[in-house]
């Protein structure tokens, strides 16, 4: 209890005494499980962080070591990380995969101008948003870059906008006349 409270108040000697006595072996968990030094530190911060916010909010009491508990809660936070990250993975892998004829029949590299001139005026027709990310996933931008450009909270959520953007588009591009007659002469 000393050490949680010692943590909480910012005592120097008690959390140089936390990261001696503990972060060795959460660096060696971390290691075996793949990660590097980097983020060992960065998860071992964060679990202290996250202890004292957690106490901040409502304070509580370590029923074990607190060795033991900081050690839990480095544990999880490192699943969690790689949980996300092969998530991001996943989601990054199903974007590069999930081009359907007609996204590239809408793909703006088209080699025809008046497909081009076609696509770039119903383009124009979705929102700002939408307009953004289709262009930057046209230029092939990281997965990262887009979500904090755009601000979106995850690759999932980038995903899911991604789909309704070219649902949309799909949708203005079938009730344009021109789109249809140019779709009919190259069929």
């Amino acid at each position: 209890m000393e050490e949680l409270i010692g943590l909480i108040q910012g005592d120097r000697q008690t959390v140089k005494k936390i990261y001696d006595d503990n972060f060795f072996k959460v660096r060696q968990f971390i290691l075996k499980q793949g990660g590097s030094s980097s983020d060992a530190e960065d998860i071992f911060q964060n679990a202290l962080e996250a202890t004292i916010t957690r106490y901040a909010k409502k304070p509580f009491e370590i029923e074990t070591v607190f060795g033991a508990y900081i050690y839990r809660v480095c544990t999880y936070m490192w699943y969690g990380l790689k949980r996300n990250k092969k998530r991001n993975d996943q989601v990054r892998n199903e974007l590069q995969a999930t081009h359907s004829i007609e996204d590239k029949q809408i793909d703006m590299q088209d080699s025809s101008l008046e497909l081009e001139l076609i696509l770039t005026r119903t383009m124009k027709l979705l929102s700002d948003l939408c307009q953004q990310l289709i262009s930057m996933l046209k230029e092939e931008q990281s997965t990262e870059v887009i979500l904090e450009t755009l601000q979106f909270n995850s690759a999932n959520t980038m995903y899911r906008r991604k789909h309704a953007c070219m649902a949309s588009w799909r949708k203005f591009l079938k009730a344009d006349i021109q789109y249809l007659n140019w779709k009919r002469e190259h069929e």
